[in-house]
């Protein structure tokens, strides 16, 4: 059990400190923030938890309080799940032996209003679903009032929603496009459709969120697959009808050919186009542009050589050298593979440890997941993998998610509250992009402010001005991808894990 305690003993040190920053912040005039009271120490609340109950939640007597001693305000940063009943709760606090009475009154709650005497009735039960305030008397009859909150998430954190208005069509020139195929730099997202007539457009858009997209008419390779089009260093690349490698910014879109000819693209490496090729009768490796340190060892057997999912770039601190890995596809004995392969510029290594069954067309997406990491409310962000839809070998498209904590290496099926609505369907060859948008919030509230966060390294970065906190929050958007009867899905869903919207602690 975690137990948090403020050392009264620096309490003069920090309220002077905290006093000095509130003159410096220039804060308008209608500021709910006071002038701190110096003689607060003797009517502070130095320690706050709730006392364990496992008929409310698992592990409650762990929830970290923070005490807001200039504002008079006792609550917990990261909110409690959806759902927890908060009106029969017990608090368990510590003040000074010359406090006189700890008197506690409550209004407005569901259950339980009137007042409490703490010292005598330590062990009461409080409804903190309305107002709850707590008043210190000292025997010098100084006196202090903090309002304690519980705070109780208004939704999951933990789900990955996708509003059903929260879609759009994919950005063609035609009601009723053939395919698709999605990419992004970074910075801009581009979208090839082949339409019903047969031409194609690609549109490009820097504002995902507000959907705004610009489109024209370009043209393929003859015999070009539009999905199997790769994207790096502001060029496209395709194989034409004889297996020609060609090439076009997506500036001009006009096409010419590499001097490569290959049987399949496999996807990118930095900057480095990755496909396969026949060597003097052998299926080998191949990259273009040429040079560098990058290997092309002789293809292994079991190597997919179509229906991969993209590839991906594994971010660690342990290798010097690029890392990317694919998921699942087609071999050349025709099986499905359910193995996850992984390249560092020098040779494949296949992995398959389970967890996910053979799948080829399905969609890799990045992304975060939080995590507990010890019996105590202490949630950790993790960089994850999640594994979305595919056709399985018996010929049935797969419509659940799976997750990875270690960049493919080991998978595991995603929490239900993760798992894709029933309005969404199954689907493969389904393109995908994060995007962070930009959203803003107010910390002038005491109980969304915290010195220290309990929850472990964020890693979504938020910028702070003042009472201003901006943080852009990643949002997953699907494209296209082929239901159960071949037909291209002309939708594009957004979906968001519900924690990244919440304010950050800081």
């Amino acid at each position: 059990m975690i137990k948090k305690y403020l050392d009264i003993r620096l309490l003069p040190l920090v309220l002077a400190s905290l006093f000095v920053i509130m003159t410096a912040c220039n804060k308008e005039e209608d500021s709910t923030l006071s002038t701190v009271n110096m003689n607060v120490p003797a009517v502070a609340v130095t320690n706050f938890y709730l006392r364990a109950d496992n008929k409310v939640l698992a592990n409650l007597d762990s929830v970290f309080f923070s005490i807001d001693l200039e504002n008079g305000v006792i609550f917990n940063a990261d909110s409690l799940p959806k759902g927890t009943n908060i009106e029969k709760l017990v608090p368990v606090m510590t003040f000074s032996s010359t406090i006189e009475t700890a008197t506690i009154e409550m209004t407005g709650g569901n259950r339980l209003t009137g007042t409490s005497d703490y010292k005598t009735n330590p062990t009461d039960t409080l409804d903190f679903s309305g107002d709850v305030r707590l008043t210190l008397t000292s025997s010098d009859d100084l006196s202090r009032t903090y309002r304690i909150k519980v705070n109780v998430h208004k939704s999951e954190p933990d789900s990955l929603t996708w509003g059903e208005m929260a879609y759009a069509k994919l950005p063609s020139r035609t009601e009723s496009p053939r395919c698709q195929r999605t990419l992004t730099d970074g910075s801009t997202v581009y979208c090839l459709t082949e339409e019903s007539d047969g031409s194609f457009t690609l549109a490009s858009s820097t504002d995902l969120f507000s959907y705004n997209w610009e489109k024209r008419t370009v043209s393929l390779p003859e015999g070009a697959d539009p999905e199997s089009v790769v994207l790096t260093d502001n060029k496209f690349y395709v194989l034409d009808s004889a297996g020609r490698l060609m090439q076009a910014t997506p500036e001009e879109m006009a096409w010419t050919a590499t001097g490569e000819t290959w049987a399949s693209i496999i996807g990118i490496y930095d900057t480095h186009v990755l496909g396969l090729a026949l060597r003097d009768g052998i299926m080998c490796h191949a990259h273009y542009p040429a040079g560098g340190d990058i290997s092309d060892p002789e293809m292994k057997p079991g190597f997919p050589v179509r229906g991969h999912s993209q590839t991906q770039n594994i971010e660690n601190d342990w290798s010097t050298e690029p890392t990317i890995f694919l998921f699942g596809g087609i071999t050349a004995s025709g099986e499905t593979s359910s193995s996850t392969w992984a390249f560092d510029g020098d040779s494949w290594i296949e992995i398959d440890n389970g967890g996910v069954p053979a799948l080829s067309n399905a969609t890799l997406i990045p992304y975060y997941n939080y995590r507990k990491t010890s019996t105590s409310w202490i949630q950790t962000e993790y960089r994850v993998w999640i594994l979305f839809g595919g056709r399985m070998a018996d010929g049935s498209l797969n419509r659940t998610l799976y997750l990875s904590y270690d960049n493919g290496v080991n998978w595991r099926t995603a929490p239900d509250k993760m798992q894709l609505p029933a309005y969404i369907p199954a689907m493969e060859h389904c393109d995908c992009a994060t995007s962070g948008i930009h959203m803003e919030s107010d910390l002038a509230d005491a109980w969304t402010r915290a010195a220290v966060t309990p929850t472990g390294m964020r890693k979504i970065a938020y910028d702070i001005d003042g009472y201003d906190i901006s943080w852009e929050c990643p949002y997953i958007f699907l494209f296209g991808g082929h239901t159960a009867d071949g037909r291209l899905s002309n939708t594009v869903w957004r979906g968001v894990l519900e924690r990244l919207r919440f304010t950050p602690l800081i």
